[in-house]
């Protein structure tokens, strides 16, 4: 069985797929790749051995929503020690990363959702979530200050974040990749009443990863076992209150919407 990297913009459903595989049998993620692991509350020992190379060459910059290098050997070796199937991963595009996901024969599924949905969950969730190294920064501030700022971009600690538009477009070349299953988070929604639906999502899957049998979802399993899954509904964005801020998200990645098939 290949290993399979799974990959998403924040909140876009990346635990749900970890609960989907872990229920046919895989296991993981006990590794992931994302900004917040490198920037956040790590200390500097752990730091430095992630970024350690001198040589531009040899890093990868990772980073979704702000600049992010990593040694290449670093990341290599983090994958082919692991021992588990499961990588995961909210990491930007670039080739040098996609050609050693390629050469460390990994597998890619990467997620989608709408990214108007992306930005109301993770104002809620970036104001819960202690752990996050921008709680410090959002947890006291309103919905209106934490979703302008993540449009916009902002500086916090002398680190520059990106705007949103910026973090989607990073995001755009894992949809043009090879060996790679996209699945919509709505998909993953949208079957959770629904046992048909959810089997053929799990025949989609299995398919995809070459499986020898046929694996059916734990329906149960499957959508309990998310720590960061909170509302769970799709179109979120229509109910919102504040339909102005709805207007600025879609005024500043209408060609994101557009291109992710929203």
């Amino acid at each position: 069985m290949k290993k399979i990297f799974i990959n998403g913009v924040w909140k876009s459903g990346n635990h749900l797929i970890y609960s989907a595989l872990n229920t046919l049998g895989l296991k993981g993620p006990t590794i992931g790749f994302a900004s917040h692991l490198l920037k956040g509350k790590l200390t500097i020992l752990k730091k430095i051995m992630r970024s350690r190379s001198i040589n531009n060459k040899n890093k990868i910059d990772i980073g979704l929503d702000t600049i992010c290098e990593i040694d290449k050997s670093w990341i290599k070796k983090k994958i082919t020690t692991n021992k588990n199937h499961i990588i995961g991963g909210h990491c930007k595009y670039s080739e040098g990363f996609d050609n050693l996901i390629n050469e460390c024969d990994l597998k890619k599924i990467i997620i989608l959702r709408d990214p108007r949905d992306i930005l109301l969950s993770f104002c809620d969730w970036i104001k819960k979530e202690k752990d996050y190294f921008l709680f410090d920064h959002f947890y006291n501030k309103s919905n209106v200050y934490i979703i302008e700022s993540l449009l916009n971009g902002f500086t916090y600690k002398k680190t520059k974040f990106y705007s949103f538009k910026t973090t989607l477009k990073g995001f755009n070349g894992w949809l043009n990749t090879n060996n790679k299953l996209i699945i919509k988070y709505e998909e993953l929604i949208n079957n959770k009443t629904n046992s048909e639906k959810l089997n053929l999502l799990s025949k989609k899957i299995v398919n995809f990863l070459e499986f020898n049998s046929i694996e059916k979802l734990d329906r149960e399993k499957y959508f309990g076992k998310s720590k960061t899954f909170m509302i769970g509904k799709e179109n979120r964005w229509k109910r919102y209150e504040r339909k102005d801020l709805i207007k600025k998200i879609e005024y500043n990645c209408n060609d994101e919407i557009k291109k992710w098939g929203y």
